[in-house]
Parts: structure tokens; C-alpha cells; sequence
């Protein structure tokens, strides 16, 4: 009689912020690639319990996000440092006295180093985060943060000169307050004078509100991001999916994603950059017309999650 046994897949825990919110949204849209390897749990911070890390195979947590918000979850997963994966999401929270910048990288603060490599791998979500994590941890890995294209496609053109170019942003300037930009993007498009209008969507980013946000984009013409730094810009990639071309300061994972002159613009973070490009594009539209069909291309290719997910999923896979 043959018997017929049924393995077990690892147990992969991913530990998010808040139910919602960025962290969160990544663990929900990978879960459904990791399942083909992994038994899936996701866990906020604030319902984590030692069982739930005793319990797992291969655990899974953001670094900026737990280690000044959610000291909880340190001291729960602090005995299990051998089986945990730590993602690196941001350069903010690497500085102390001196800020990144879109030319210059910040080094963690010594302690901050010495808890990072206290954990087998780092997993960076852009290679120059990467490059930065390999400088004091010798296994960093690069995975990178996707998009939905299933909500995020290419969108009707609204381009026609007699119009006012519309140009976009979207976030939460009370987060991190000075970082973002948004005032260097409001007094570039209001030199611009009256053939540009400025349409920012003001607020925190939720999964609760990402399914609206395809008409936010299919009501502009353009999208800026301004920031001195980012880990990745979720609003970029939203952005060109929706065939919205992005201008962007050299931040994060903008340099992979933007192919400057072609699917997007990447440029110094200056007023008067910003405005000499965005008048040059408002008096040249069909400009914006083939960068937006190159950059949702672009995105559906490389940068969806189904192209995306096999990348975390393979680094998790270095623990089981």
C-alpha cells in the first residue's frame, strides 16, 4: 500500500507596521506569490505575540519602521535574530546629525549597525539602498517593491494644449516634514504662471484608499516627486503604470525605475530645475504623451509583482 505524505510548507511570518499602511499593503500584495513556497502569516506590530515568531520557519520585518516606532516587537523577536529577515525600506532612518540627500548616503548610526548585523540577511528594496547595507553587512540583498497592475494600468490620455497642464503629487507632508518637497514643487509650477495647475492628494496612503487612486492619476498629466530622499516611492510606480510620467529628484529607487529622458525625467533638487522642465513640457506635450506610454510599459514589464515577488521570495528561501 502506497502512503501518500503531504509536506508541510515553512512557516513564513511577515511582520507589518499597522494593518493599512505601507508595510502592511507589501505583505498583502506578496502574499499571494509567496504561498506557492510558503505558508503565509502576517502579523501587525502591536498583535505580534512570542508564539507567533516561536512558531515560524522564517520571519520577516522593516527595520525603520519597528526599531523607533514598535520596540515591542525588538524585544519579542531579539531571540530569534537567526531566523529573521530584516528589510531596509528607508534612508531616513539612518540619520542622525546628517541628512541623505539625492547626491549623498547616510551610514546607520554605530548601534544601529551593530543590531542590523546581528541578523544573517539584510534585504534592501533598491540597490543603492542595497549598495549602503553592503558597506557593514556582507549578506544584502536587493528585492524590490512592486506594483499592482491589475489596479494600476494604463489610463486614457487627457492631454490638449488649450488645457492647463496638471501636475500631481500625493502623500502626507506632516510625515518626515521637510523631506517630501512640496513646497520647492508649489513654487515651481507657480512660475509657471497659468498654463500649469498643481493637484496634489494630501493624506496618509492606506490600502483602504489605494482602489480610488487610479482616478487621481487619470486626472493629472504629470507627477512630481521632490523628496531629498526615499526608499521607494510608491506614487512613482502608481504613477507610470497609469501612464502618467514622473519628474523625480535623484531618491531611492528613481534611478532604476526612470529612464531619464525617456519614461521620466530625473532632475536636481532645485525650484528652478523643476520649473524650466515642467514649462518646457507644458509648451510640448506630445512629449508627455510617448514618455507616459514608455513609462507604463516599462512598469507592467519589470516592476509588477508578479515579476517582482520572485525576488523576496527567493531570499526568504535562504533561511528555510
Amino acid at each position: 500500500m502506497d502512503l501518500c505524505i503531504k509536506m508541510s510548507k515553512p512557516k513564513l511570518l511577515l511582520i507589518a507596521d499597522v494593518y493599512n499602511w505601507a508595510i502592511h499593503t507589501i505583505c498583502l500584495s506578496l502574499t499571494p506569490y509567496l504561498k506557492i513556497d510558503f505558508e503565509v502569516i502576517i502579523r501587525s506590530a502591536s498583535d505580534l505575540t512570542n508564539e507567533d515568531v516561536a512558531q515560524a520557519d522564517v520571519v520577516y520585518y522593516s527595520f525603520w519602521y519597528m526599531h523607533n516606532w514598535f520596540p515591542q516587537v525588538i524585544d519579542i523577536i531579539r531571540p530569534y535574530v537567526n531566523k529573521t529577515v530584516v528589510g531596509v525600506h528607508s534612508h531616513y532612518w539612518f540619520e542622525d546629525k546628517v541628512l541623505t540627500m539625492p547626491e549623498t548616503d547616510v551610514l546607520p548610526q554605530q548601534e544601529h549597525i551593530d543590531w542590523l548585523c546581528s541578523f544573517p540577511i539584510l534585504l534592501a528594496i533598491s540597490s543603492r539602498l542595497q549598495k549602503l547595507c553592503s558597506s557593514f553587512h556582507s549578506k544584502s540583498f536587493v528585492a524590490r517593491n512592486g506594483v499592482d497592475t491589475d489596479i494600476f494600468s494604463a489610463l486614457p490620455l487627457r492631454i490638449t494644449n488649450p488645457n492647463p497642464l496638471v501636475v500631481g503629487w500625493a502623500g502626507n507632508p506632516d510625515n518626515h516634514p521637510g523631506k517630501r518637497g512640496l513646497g520647492l514643487i508649489r513654487e515651481a509650477v507657480h512660475r509657471c504662471g497659468n498654463k500649469v495647475v498643481f493637484k496634489p492628494a494630501i493624506g496618509n496612503y492606506m490600502q483602504d484608499n489605494m482602489r480610488s487612486m487610479p482616478d487621481y492619476y487619470s486626472s493629472i498629466d504629470l507627477y512630481i516627486c521632490a523628496s531629498r530622499c526615499e526608499g521607494a516611492s510608491t506614487p512613482i510606480r502608481e504613477a507610470m503604470a497609469c501612464g502618467r510620467p514622473v519628474i523625480s529628484t535623484r531618491v531611492g529607487d528613481s534611478t532604476d525605475i526612470i529612464q531619464d529622458g525617456v519614461s521620466g525625467w530625473l532632475r536636481d533638487r532645485s525650484i528652478s530645475a523643476f520649473e524650466n522642465k515642467i514649462a518646457q513640457l507644458s509648451s510640448n506635450r506630445e512629449i508627455i504623451v510617448s514618455a507616459g506610454q514608455q513609462a507604463s510599459t516599462q512598469i507592467r514589464k519589470k516592476w509588477s509583482w508578479n515579476v517582482i515577488a520572485p525576488e523576496w521570495s527567493s531570499v526568504f528561501k535562504l533561511l528555510v
